[in-house]
């Protein structure tokens, strides 16, 4: 497993490679927390998320923007998936992070531009350019 960044003009490209489907959303995860500089001081705290989606790459961004979400409205900055259950389309997972009294507003959002999900020869992979 693992995710880097990638040089993209005016936002940033993630790029994850992992050897299963739902280490994607993991290396994603934690490549958002390493974004918006995750204090590991925060109070610890839980949220329960659960989407559907018409498609892998939707669901994927759909995820990161629903971490977006939370680290705006509530403060909360998630580092790890505790529980998930994955389909094709569809994500319910409990996440665990920290209440960050100022997170990052560095991401803005992740966008369909470029946007893959695919199974490659070792694993998947997946690309999202994040709004900076």
């Amino acid at each position: 497993m693992s995710f880097r960044f990638l040089n993209h003009p005016g936002e940033v490209e993630l790029a994850v490679d992992a050897a299963g489907e739902s280490e994607i959303y993991a290396e994603a995860l934690r490549a958002f927390a390493e974004l918006v500089g995750l204090d590991t001081g925060g109070h610890p705290e839980e949220r329960h998320i659960r989407l559907e989606a018409p498609d892998r790459v939707s669901l994927l961004v759909d995820w990161l923007n629903e971490l977006v979400y939370l680290a705006d409205i509530d403060g909360f900055v998630p580092d790890e998936i505790e529980t998930m259950s994955l389909e094709e389309t569809r994500l319910d997972a409990l996440v665990s992070g920290r209440l960050d009294a100022a997170p990052s507003s560095l991401v803005k959002a992740a966008t369909f531009s470029g946007a893959a999900f695919e199974r490659g020869a070792n694993g998947w992979r997946a690309r999202i350019v994040l709004d900076v």
